[in-house]
C-alpha cells in the first residue's frame, strides 16, 4: 500500500468500507498473529469496529445514525449498529483525507465557521464513504450543531429523522420525559421495519455493565504514578468510549485493556519516560497526524493523566428498567445542565489524577465546549491549579496553529514549578 499514490491508497479504502467481505476478510485476518498482552485491546478494538462496519456494510442489521450523546446501548438494543458521523470525521483525520471531505462541505454552501466535524461528516456523506442510514437519530445532548448536520442527512437519503429533547434540568420528571421519548422513537423505528427490536435492549445494558466495571478499573489504574497509559492515546480511543457500551466488542476492549494497564503497572513498564508532570485534558485532542503530543508526553514528560471526554458518569444501568436507565444516563452528563457539573467533574479528575496542570482544547468553531473557558479557568485557578486555553482544531489541520500551540504549551510547562511553589506558599503549605 505504501507504494501506490494517495489517490489510488483513497479509492482502495472507500472499496474497502463500502464491501463487507474485504471488511469480514479483514476481521478475520486479525485473529491470526498473537499479540503480547499490553496491546491485546488494539487488536479487539479493530476487530471490533471491522465487524460492526461489515454487518453495516452487508445490511445484516439495520443502521442507525446518530450523535455521540446518544447512549449507543440504545442503538445496540435495537439490534442495530451505530455509526457516529463526527467520529468518522476523526478518522479521516488521521487518514489526512479531513480538508477534502471539509472542501467538498464547503461546496454545499456550508460556512467555514461551522465545527469541522460535522463539516468533514458532511464530505464522507456526500461522497459515500459512511454506511447507508436506515434512520437517523439524535439528541439535544450537548452539542446544537449536530442535531441540525444529522437532520440535513436524514433529508439528504430520505430515511426518518428522530430528536430526543433532553431537558435541562435534572430529576424525576426530566427521566420521565426523556423515557417515553425513548420509547417512542423505538416504536416508531420498529413500526418502520428494517429489523429493528426493542427485544435486545436487556442484553445491551447487561453488556454494557459488564464493559463498564472494566473501564472503572482501567481509570483506577491510570491513577497510578507513573501512568501506565498515554492520554494522547486514549484521547483516540474516543470512538470505542462512544460507540461500544452495550455491544460484546466493548466488554472485550476494556477487558484487555484492563488487563493491559494491569500488566504494565505490575511490570514497572510506564506510558512516559521519565514523567514530569500529569495533565488533565479538557474536549478532545487533534486527530490528524502532528508533532503537538508526541512533543507534550515524549520530549517533556508532561503525560496526560486524564480526560473529560473519556470520564465515565452514569451508574450502573437496570435491564429490567432499560428506558429509565437510559434516561438518567442522558439527563446525569456533566456536560448538560449548570456549568456548576462540569466544573465539578473537572475538580474531581484533577484531584483524582494528582494533576499538576489543566489543558482546554479550544476546537475550531464548537461553542459547547469553549463557551465555558474563562469560568472553567477561574475555578481551577482558584484551586491552585495552573490552566491553559490552546486554540486550535481537532480535525482540519490548517486550523490546527500547531506551532503557536507548541511554544504556548512549552511555557506553560516551564511555568508550572514557579506557580505550584507559588501557591504552595499562598496557602501556607
Amino acid at each position: 500500500m505504501a507504494s501506490l499514490s494517495p489517490r489510488t491508497r483513497r479509492r482502495a479504502l472507500h472499496y474497502a468500507l463500502s464491501h463487507a467481505w474485504v471488511l469480514s476478510l479483514a476481521r478475520a485476518g486479525l485473529g491470526l498473529p498473537r499479540r503480547p498482552p499490553t496491546e491485546g485491546y488494539l487488536t479487539e478494538a479493530v476487530r471490533w469496529g471491522l465487524g460492526e462496519l461489515a454487518a453495516a456494510a452487508s445490511r445484516r442489521r439495520p443502521v442507525v445514525w446518530c450523535n455521540v450523546a446518544l447512549p449507543s446501548e440504545f442503538v445496540y438494543g435495537l439490534g442495530a449498529v451505530p455509526i457516529m458521523p463526527e467520529m468518522a470525521a476523526g478518522f479521516a483525520a488521521a487518514w489526512r483525507g479531513a480538508p477534502d471531505f471539509i472542501v467538498r462541505a464547503d461546496g454545499d454552501g456550508f460556512p467555514p465557521d461551522l465545527c469541522s466535524f460535522h463539516r468533514c461528516a458532511l464530505g464522507l456523506a456526500r461522497e459515500g464513504w459512511l454506511p447507508r442510514p436506515d434512520a437517523v437519530v439524535a439528541t439535544s445532548l450537548f452539542c446544537d450543531g449536530a442535531k441540525k448536520f444529522l437532520a440535513h442527512c436524514s433529508r439528504l437519503f430520505g430515511v426518518p429523522f428522530h430528536l430526543i429533547d433532553v431537558p435541562y434540568e435534572d430529576g424525576s420528571r426530566a427521566v420521565a420525559r426523556v423515557a417515553a421519548r425513548l420509547q417512542e422513537v423505538a416504536a416508531a423505528l420498529q413500526a418502520g421495519g428494517h429489523g429493528f427490536d426493542a427485544r435486545h435492549l436487556p442484553r445491551s445494558l447487561e453488556l454494557s455493565n459488564r464493559a463498564r466495571q472494566h473501564y472503572l478499573e482501567v481509570m483506577r489504574l491510570r491513577r497510578h504514578r507513573p501512568a501506565p497509559w498515554r492520554g494522547s492515546e486514549a484521547l483516540s480511543y474516543a470512538s470505542v468510549f462512544f460507540m461500544s457500551f452495550g455491544s460484546p466488542g466493548g466488554v472485550r476492549i476494556y477487558d484487555a485493556l484492563r488487563r493491559a494497564l494491569a500488566a504494565r503497572v505490575a511490570g514497572g513498564r510506564f506510558a512516559v519516560p521519565r514523567e514530569r508532570w500529569r495533565l488533565l485534558w479538557l474536549h478532545f485532542r487533534p486527530f490528524y497526524p502532528g508533532k503537538l503530543m508526541p512533543f507534550l508526553e515524549l520530549e517533556h514528560g508532561a503525560v496526560i493523566a486524564a480526560e473529560d471526554m473519556s470520564h465515565l458518569w452514569w451508574e450502573q444501568l437496570d435491564p429490567g428498567r432499560p428506558w429509565e436507565s437510559l434516561a438518567r444516563k442522558m439527563t446525569s452528563h456533566f456536560m448538560w445542565g449548570p456549568v456548576e457539573r462540569r466544573l465539578e467533574v473537572m475538580l474531581r479528575l484533577a484531584r483524582d489524577y494528582a494533576v499538576d496542570g489543566i489543558v482546554h482544547y479550544s476546537h475550531w468553531g464548537c461553542r459547547q465546549s469553549t463557551g465555558a473557558v474563562s469560568i472553567l479557568r477561574q475555578a481551577a485557578v482558584g484551586a491552585g491549579i495552573p490552566f491553559l486555553n490552546l486554540d486550535g482544531d481537532c480535525i482540519d489541520p490548517r486550523n490546527g496553529r500547531e506551532e503557536q500551540a507548541r511554544t504556548r504549551l512549552e511555557a506553560f510547562l516551564e511555568s508550572l514549578p514557579e506557580r505550584r511553589d507559588a501557591f504552595a506558599a499562598g496557602s501556607g503549605g
